[in-house]
């Protein structure tokens, strides 16, 4: 967002009461106003969620950096899109993990190769970024992520959807978490890609038992992230400035 829209919102926060808090340690699980403002939005994107099932994080970076925490043990076997996120590759190295490549076509995963990995390896989560996939830009066809969501109830699988662009993606591009309902997919979202690389701002959507748990990593690695740039968004999504700026990436797409 322009500087300038910045600047006026640290001015009128230093004259407001309620966000006295900002300067304070703020809830662990991330602004409930913002949380709620991402419930809205991804209900309408069919994803039924709560907002207690919202957690707050620095960035989808972050996100996953808490998912990994959570589920990975050293020596595990974990599923990643080949190719993939280099970062998401990166951070199960650090956890010691072993992750097997699942071929990424045009239309979505190597469904075959997935069955196959899963009855050798029988890992217990996968990776994905299903929409405007990075590094290939290619999107899951409904097809493939229906037989995905099958492959992975059968198996007992556990997805986690990165979904870094979905505020600029058409309302009716299809979800992995909307087709599954958050029973064993767990769905990240960003505000870094939206806004600002710096505004390091992201969240997890997920059933409330995990969400418990991923709170207290969170405080045990970084205390709470920051109310400060919540606040912001949340304001710029109540006053339509975030709106404006969804219009304007998707009309220069």
């Amino acid at each position: 967002m322009e500087s300038s829209d910045i600047r006026r919102y640290f001015k009128r926060s230093n004259q407001d009461n309620d966000a006295r808090d900002e300067f304070e340690y703020g809830n662990p699980q991330g602004l409930i106003g913002l949380r709620e403002d991402i419930a809205r939005t991804l209900n309408d994107r069919a994803i039924s969620v709560h907002p207690n099932q919202i957690l707050m994080t620095f960035g989808a970076n972050h996100a996953l950096d808490l998912i990994v925490r959570h589920f990975v043990e050293p020596g595990e076997v974990v599923l990643v899109e080949s190719p993939g996120y280099y970062p998401m590759f990166g951070k199960l190295r650090l956890q010691r993990a072993k992750t097997i490549g699942i071929t990424r076509g045009p239309q979505g995963l190597d469904l075959d190769m997935l069955e196959q990995s899963i009855r050798e390896y029988r890992p217990r989560l996968l990776f994905v970024q299903p929409m405007a996939h990075n590094p290939t830009g290619t999107s899951m066809s409904l097809q493939n992520m229906h037989a995905l969501l099958r492959i992975a109830e059968q198996h007992d699988l556990t997805i986690i959807e990165d979904d870094p662009f979905g505020d600029i993606l058409p309302r009716s591009t299809p979800h992995l978490a909307s087709l599954d309902g958050l029973n064993r997919v767990i769905y990240v979202g960003t505000f870094s890609k939206t806004l600002s690389a710096s505004m390091r701002c992201g969240y997890i959507a997920a059933n409330q038992t995990l969400v418990r748990s991923l709170i207290d990593i969170k405080m045990l690695t970084v205390v709470t992230s920051s109310s400060i740039i919540e606040r912001m968004i949340h304001e710029m999504i109540i006053h339509g400035r975030y709106r404006r700026q969804m219009t304007r990436l998707r009309e220069s797409g």
